[in-house]
């Protein structure tokens, strides 16, 4: 595959069982992890981590489609997003390996105000 990409929502900066930020969000992570468990390399992760994955495939190119289809499922959640905002750290993150591609970041302006 000539390129990798992928989107997602983050919570960071919890001291609570895991589960109690999916119950908060109403929505099953794709990927988690607690505070002192081992990382990258064996050394010990400094925070708790939270991850919704946009749902496209990661051979779709364009990280627009990702965003979008990830604010797609935050929006219908919006008040518990909120929430989550005003207690923890969260975030997006874009992620994009590309090998003899250059697909360029477009984001609308419709995109860029959701």
């Amino acid at each position: 595959m000539s390129f990798d990409t992928y989107a997602y929502f983050f919570v960071h900066g919890f001291d609570c069982p895991v589960q109690q930020i999916s119950e908060l969000l109403q929505l099953k992570p794709s990927s988690t992890w607690l505070k002192s468990e081992a990382g990258i390399a064996g050394r010990p992760r400094q925070f708790s981590n939270w991850e919704l994955h946009s749902p496209l495939p990661r051979t779709e190119v364009f990280q627009d489609s990702h965003l979008k289809s990830l604010l797609e499922i935050l929006e219908s959640r919006r008040e518990k997003v909120l929430q989550a905002i005003s207690r923890y750290e969260c975030g997006l993150q874009c992620v994009g390996y590309y090998t003899n591609e250059n697909p360029g970041f477009h984001m609308e302006a419709g995109l860029v105000s959701r």
